[in-house]
């Protein structure tokens, strides 16, 4: 039951450091698409806000981190 225990832990810690640079990753490429987005019009500033929307769905998908917890 330890040998289980401490295998599970570390399957929480590693999925806990792949989220975190995930959602870093996220946080960048959502932060540059918002400022872009106030330099772009018509379909450019469109597609910068449709990068926005799929980085709000990667923040989403995340949070099965908290279930792994």
């Amino acid at each position: 039951m330890k040998r289980i225990t401490n295998e599970l832990d570390a399957v929480v810690v590693g999925t806990e450091g792949a989220t975190e640079q995930i959602l870093a990753a996220a946080e960048f490429i959502d932060e540059t698409a918002s400022t872009l987005a106030r330099y772009l019009t018509g379909d450019d500033e469109t597609h910068a806000q449709e990068i926005q929307e799929r980085v709000l769905g990667i923040f989403e998908a995340c949070n099965f981190q908290d279930l792994t917890g």
